[in-house]
């Protein structure tokens, strides 16, 4: 996946999982952001479902165009479960079903970059790399 892609996602899942940052922002001035207003009242909660399930939707489909993947299945949740789940793209390169929410995938390739990311934070944590 291209880097624009991850730092979006990645920012989308941090506001959507970790409200209390947001919220801490808030007491430091910032503007207010969705999440919070909804939290507050403000928002109808199934609007921010729906910008927060239309945002990961345009994202995927972007990277798809973009060919950094031919599909994928995202979810997005906290402590209570998932909140919003997204399909984009085929299974394959080839011609292919699109996939699903139940869609079986292989995790071998997650494996060594998952477990390079964590090896070097912790390495990165202790001052061994910087």
């Amino acid at each position: 996946m291209r880097l624009p892609h991850v730092l979006a996602l990645f920012a989308m899942i941090a506001v959507a999982v970790h409200p209390a940052r947001a919220t801490a922002q808030s007491r430091k001035g910032a503007p207010r952001g969705a999440h919070e207003k909804a939290r507050a009242g403000q928002v109808d909660p199934r609007a921010l479902h729906q910008a927060l399930h239309d945002t990961l939707q345009t994202i995927l489909d972007r990277a798809v165009v973009d060919s950094a993947f031919p599909g994928a299945v995202a979810v997005i949740g906290n402590h209570a479960g998932p909140l919003v789940t997204v399909t984009a793209g085929h299974l394959d390169w080839a011609k292919s079903p699109r996939p699903t929410a139940s869609t079986l995938w292989d995790m071998a390739s997650l494996t060594k970059v998952i477990g390079m990311t964590s090896a070097m934070m912790q390495l990165v944590e202790r001052g061994k790399v910087d």
